[in-house]
């Protein structure tokens, strides 16, 4: 079984990210993935956690020097990283990162951008937003034999 934490949107909060970083260490994730907007946060995250901290670069991330997005197999499992602002309609419904999805083949896709917490299924592929850590929500994916369990978390 592979277990992640994923965080979105830290924009900054110190606090937080500390209390996050508590919880990762405790619950010995795999790895911690990070849906941008605070990659200064993330960066200083991957210094503090034994674990693999992977990032993708978000609207707020100005002249960042992280990917937009990241995708990597778990388990028998196709996941995409994303922040979520360069698909237009992400505030409204997920019709746009959902094409993107298919043209990966992406089985789980994690976003962040709208600071809400929500686990959406479109067609096959399973959305997760853990929505925003500097409003104290995260979220734990438990991935095993190619199912994927999120657990929408607060600090």
């Amino acid at each position: 079984m592979t277990k992640l934490g994923l965080i979105s949107d830290s924009h900054g909060a110190a606090i937080r990210l500390a209390q996050f970083t508590d919880i990762a260490t405790h619950e010995k994730f795999d790895a911690v993935l990070c849906c941008g907007d605070g990659v200064s946060d993330y960066r200083s995250l991957s210094k503090k956690l034994s674990m693999p901290v992977y990032f993708v670069a978000g609207n707020c991330d100005y002249q960042a020097d992280v990917p937009w997005e990241l995708q990597f197999d778990w388990e028998g499992v196709h996941c995409l990283i994303v922040h979520g602002h360069l698909f237009a309609s992400i505030r409204y419904d997920l019709t746009a990162l959902s094409y993107r999805a298919d043209e990966v083949n992406a089985q789980v896709v994690f976003y962040g951008h709208t600071h809400i917490p929500k686990v959406d299924l479109v067609g096959k592929t399973m959305f997760i937003n853990p929505g925003a850590l500097k409003d104290g929500r995260y979220a734990v994916i438990e991935i095993e034999n190619g199912a994927i369990r999120p657990k929408l978390m607060e600090l």
